[in-house]
């Protein structure tokens, strides 16, 4: 008896599952994003070790980002040891990446990552001030 009681179970969780979901998508929208509207020409994995003599001193684990939209370049860091925030540098000039210009960030670039990071940040005049 209690084996024809199982799948009974499993028929009323399904069904009640079913009509939760049906009600909840009449109150609510459901979007899924499986693209983003640009992603990296280069992701890397880095880590750098700075050493005074034979100590170590500092280590800079990280993961970095490069984008090139059809006017500009951008890099990005995010350390490991704060994987809840990335850095944005940019935009910078395609011809010459040394070249900064005055331009605000690339929304597809800002899209990216709010997907990924609940932190954005950039380097302002003196310090690293926050992307709203």
């Amino acid at each position: 008896m209690a084996i024809m009681m199982i799948p009974r179970i499993c028929v009323l969780t399904v069904v009640l599952t079913l009509r939760f979901y049906e009600l909840a998508k009449a109150e609510t929208e459901i979007q899924l994003l499986e693209q983003d509207p640009i992603t990296p020409i280069q992701i890397e994995h880095r880590c750098e070790e700075l050493f005074e003599g034979d100590r170590l001193i500092q280590i800079y684990n990280y993961i970095y980002y490069e984008f090139e939209t059809t006017e500009h370049f951008y890099w990005a860091r995010s350390y490991l040891e704060e994987n809840n925030e990335v850095s944005i540098f940019g935009p910078f000039s395609k011809d010459d990446k040394r070249i900064a210009v005055e331009a605000p960030i690339d929304s597809g670039v800002i899209s990216y990552f709010r997907r990924r990071y609940p932190i954005l940040n950039r380097l302002g005049a003196k310090e690293y001030e926050a992307i709203p």
